[in-house]
């Protein structure tokens, strides 16, 4: 069978790169990380996307009964649709029409289960779902699109979503009563208002929100977050915890009163909803997925989102913000949880007014909740913690101690029961020195990393992120080359952020590379003699983006945050963590304008690291920051050795290198 795919490099424009390389120069020093080494590793080690197949069947979406344009609700065509694959598992392409369906899932209520989608696919291989210009409006604002479970060889391509009633609102402030913790709010015409039964917190159970309400401040002049006002901790969103009124006024009581600060009449709350696991797409357990051409304007939680999903594409997909609305998305924009074998390929999307991170690609996260018996446990415990559901028969599972990242044992997956988070090992394990997640997070705790996952490369190339609240690309726990290149980063809260995720604990978060942090001094230089060399995330290639503006909250500016960001968090995340968990990094011609964080490039706890090629232009100092801070520097190093700084231009006022605690084999060349 045949394989239709991108090209993931030409050999021109490699030519192109040898030779501005080699006239102007731009080479590492030897020992140190090398842009045509890491390139040819990443693209080598995992196949370019898949955009097409053959098939043995053609039907239409019409076929089932939906007419376009017609204003009748195409729910139950969805679903015979649905029906049909299923009773024909072959090789399909499924047509949609050019034209605008609706659909109103189980009546525009709540539906019953916490992650329902229109249509839910399960245990297909090699589909085609093709969108020739059609238009979905979903008529209820507690469902998700699609939704694919188990499947292999998946293409959706070509459609376009809104929802009808919008599944987020916001508010005009009126008023603002420092004093009493209030502030009044006129909801506009066409947005939900607060007593819609999906608007508060306290209606889900489990939720993300616990029973508390958020919103975020807004300029409505700008469309994006107000500077220097709100709660500093949450990129300036206000807690509330209870609204009177009736539509469209409303006087919200706030959390705390430093929450109003800076707070004004005229400006802006874009009111979250409880976090539901639904999306525009939402693959889980999945392998080859490929997303063409999907341009959705809101989602009721994530955009493009994935779990367990190995070779995951995403390309030329949008998240687009409408006139008169403030977000696009109520959590990630595409998180690729616990991603597999092989990691995602994003290229050319545009995610615009994304709150939370707009990709968040991690690997395999585990940890011991329950022992059963001798060769039974249950997965769990942490916050986002892997699903059992997520290994695989035969996989090696790595044993180790939270705190001194100690290896406990290896036992192979014999089995796995997905209802109860249980896992059977073919081996026995050493139940007295296991220890499951007792009463929280800390603690000499059992964590569990699958050395047969979370191997393979990612690809984030070409893409925009605009005025998105979060870190547009973070990326937790263990992965294995990674080229970011080519991205536009415009006004976002943060840009590139590896780090460990804390509820890993003490530890880097990859076991492999056997690094022990014994104590809170140990340092990059003290390592555990014949320990293995592979590192918590490695091969890295960060070049040509483009940074431009930013929003700095007091937290991000206080815990030093940058545009590009690498460092570990110590147990229930405090900083800094000492130790090595990065590595084989080039940072090249990145171009940061406009910055208002501490730092441009932070970087802590590596080994091998190239920064050549960057201009750097800092932003004028947040408003809460002294603007004569000594230590503002367009590139900080801590906690790390062999770094290579090299030609790089700057506009900083301050230093352009920055040397943290803790660093060795520091070398700087070129512009100072």
């Amino acid at each position: 069978m045949s394989r239709s795919t991108m090209k993931p490099a030409s050999s021109c424009r490699c030519l192109a790169l040898f030779l501005v390389l080699t006239l102007q120069g731009f080479s590492a020093p030897p020992g140190f990380p090398q842009e045509a080494e890491l390139e040819r590793f990443i693209l080598s080690n995992r196949p370019a996307p898949v955009t097409g197949f053959p098939t043995q069947r053609t039907v239409r979406f019409s076929d089932y009964g939906a007419i376009p344009d017609d204003g009748i609700d195409d729910q139950g065509a969805l679903d015979r649709l649905a029906a049909d694959l299923k009773a024909h598992p072959v090789p399909t392409e499924v047509l949609f029409a050019k034209g605008l369906y609706h659909l109103r899932p189980w009546g525009g209520k709540t539906p019953p289960q916490i992650d329902y989608h229109c249509l839910l696919l399960e245990g297909l291989d090699h589909l085609i779902l093709r969108g020739e210009g059609a238009s979905f409006i979903i008529q209820n604002p507690q469902a998700g699109f699609i939704r694919l479970f188990k499947c292999q060889h998946v293409v959706l391509t070509g459609f376009t979503v809104d929802y009808d009633p919008l599944p987020m609102s916001h508010g005009v402030i009126r008023a603002v009563d420092a004093g009493e913790r209030s502030v009044s709010v006129e909801i506009p015409p066409g947005f939900p208002a607060l007593d819609a039964y999906y608007m508060v917190g306290s209606h889900l159970p489990g939720s993300h929100y616990q029973g508390r309400n958020m919103a975020m401040v807004m300029d409505p002049a700008t469309v994006r977050l107000k500077p220097d006002c709100g709660n500093a901790d949450n990129m300036g969103g206000v807690w509330w915890t209870s609204a009177r009124g009736q539509a469209p006024h409303f006087t919200l009581t706030v959390e705390r009163r430093e929450d109003l600060r800076g707070v004004a009449v005229g400006d802006v709350l874009a009111f979250l909803t409880p976090r539901r696991p639904i999306g525009i797409v939402r693959p889980v357990q999945c392998e080859v997925v490929t997303l063409i051409g999907i341009t959705a304007f809101i989602t009721p939680n994530t955009g493009y989102s994935g779990v367990g999903v190995s070779e995951y594409n995403v390309l030329r997909c949008r998240l687009l913000l409408k006139k008169g609305r403030f977000l696009t998305s109520n959590a990630d924009a595409l998180t690729c949880f616990a991603y597999g074998r092989v990691g995602p390929w994003i290229e050319g999307c545009v995610f615009e007014n994304t709150l939370d991170d707009v990709m968040q690609p991690e690997g395999f996260k585990g940890a011991l909740e329950a022992l059963i018996d001798e060769r039974r446990f249950r997965m769990g415990g942490l916050r986002a913690s892997t699903p059992a559901e997520c290994l695989r028969p035969g996989d090696r599972l790595l044993f180790f101690n939270a705190k001194d990242a100690a290896t406990l044992c290896v036992a192979r997956v014999a089995g796995v029961d997905a209802s109860n988070q249980t896992v059977t090992t073919h081996e026995p394990l050493p139940m007295a020195r296991l220890h499951p997640v007792q009463g929280g997070e800390d603690g000499d705790l059992t964590l569990i990393y699958n050395l047969d996952a979370s191997t393979a490369s990612m690809v984030i190339r070409s893409n925009l992120f605009s005025n998105c609240i979060g870190n547009a690309l973070v990326c937790h726990v263990p992965k294995r080359g990674v080229l970011v290149e080519g991205n536009r980063f415009l006004n976002g809260v943060a840009g590139i952020h590896f780090a460990n995720h804390a509820s890993w604990t003490y530890y880097p978060g990859y076991p492999a590379a056997r690094y022990k942090l014994l104590a809170a001094g140990a340092g990059p230089g003290e390592l555990d003699p014949g320990m293995g060399v592979p590192r918590f995330t490695e091969r890295i290639l960060l070049r040509d983006n483009v940074f431009i503006g930013g929003y700095a909250s007091e937290k991000t500016y206080r815990e030093k945050h940058g545009a590009i960001n690498f460092f570990l968090y110590g147990g229930a995340w405090r900083l800094p963590a000492y130790g090595i968990g990065y590595g084989d990094i080039a940072i090249l011609r990145n171009r940061f304008e406009g910055i208002p964080a501490k730092y441009a490039v932070r970087i802590h706890n590596a080994e091998g690291v190239t920064v050549e090629g960057n201009f750097i232009a800092m932003g004028p100092s947040p408003a809460f920051v002294d603007p004569r801070d000594p230590d503002r520097a367009g590139i900080q190093v801590g906690y790390s050795r062999r770094v290579w700084v090299g030609r790089n231009r700057s506009q900083v006022k301050g230093p352009l290198l920055a040397k943290g605690e803790r660093v060795a084999d520091l070398v700087v060349e070129g512009a100072p």
